[in-house]
């Protein structure tokens, strides 16, 4: 969307680690059709040229992703996937939906949004933590809420000494009931112990509904053949020590081969090699 709410849709080129921006679309309503949307995908691919081309990436929306199937069954070569930066916002919005999370994330909007609403006390914040700044939570980021949380966690000890020093206590604003709201969450030892399990999300012994969460997405969304064979055919990889070939790695790597070389001769000395 464009600073007029005007839908857009980019269409980028990536090799080599070098990104070409081609063109930009005044998208309308088309993003909801997947047959428009795989047409503009597909004039893009005829314009650089399918032989040149191994992966299309979309966003996550519905239409897109039936769009990116219908490209696949047109050009039998070519991958489509999923946006990984997208599957891990999305990810983290699965995490931030549970009940134990979810209370910790507010309060942490609420404590950042209480002090970027006043100017003085965010002068007050200021001043406490060397002029360091809180993550602010975005609408559109959902993993900005963990970063928020991670920043208020580094920021705690300063935000303590903050609420009990004099500035603080002799201005009126303290004593109203957003500012006390605010307060007692930064002194809740509680909160303090939850923002460190959410942070480190590993060490927890809610990990279980995480890990969930994480093979939901995974098995709906992120992994790709493509990605299975990019892993086996990395030198960095496959000869590290905890290099494995289990089958979906070696299915990835089959599948890859089969799609991008249909001479099935070629197949075998791909694979001999």
């Amino acid at each position: 969307m464009d600073s007029r709410n005007k839908t857009l849709i980019d269409f980028l080129v990536a090799s080599g680690g070098q990104v070409v921006f081609l063109k930009s679309i005044d998208a309308l309503d088309e993003v909801k059709n997947a047959e428009t949307l795989c047409n503009m995908l597909d004039e893009v691919v005829t314009e650089v040229g399918v032989q040149n081309l191994v992966q299309v990436v979309t966003d996550n929306a519905a239409a897109y992703v039936a769009a990116g199937k219908l490209l696949q069954a047109r050009h039998p070569t070519l991958f489509w996937s999923h946006c990984v930066a997208h599957c891990l916002d999305l990810l983290l919005e699965d995490i931030g939906k549970l009940s134990w999370a979810k209370n910790v994330v507010e309060d942490g909007r609420e404590i950042t949004k209480y002090i970027y609403n006043h100017t003085w006390v965010l002068e007050l914040k200021r001043q406490h933590t060397d002029g360091k700044d809180l993550v602010r939570s975005r609408v559109t980021r959902l993993a900005t809420n963990f970063l928020n949380l991670q920043s208020i966690l580094h920021a705690l000890p300063n935000l303590k000494r903050m609420f009990v020093s004099e500035r603080w206590l002799e201005n009126p604003y303290c004593r109203k009931l957003e500012a006390e709201k605010v307060v007692k969450a930064v002194f809740d030892d509680s909160f303090d112990k939850l923002m460190e399990e959410i942070i480190n999300l590993s060490e927890l012994t809610k990990y279980e509904a995480i890990w969930r969460i994480i093979d939901r997405r995974w098995n709906r969304q992120l992994h790709q053949h493509i990605h299975a064979a990019a892993y086996y055919l990395n030198p960095k990889f496959f000869y590290s020590r905890t290099f494995k070939i289990d089958e979906e790695v070696q299915l990835g790597l089959d599948t890859c081969i089969q799609r991008l070389v249909p001479d099935e001769n070629i197949q075998d000395l791909i694979v001999d090699e």
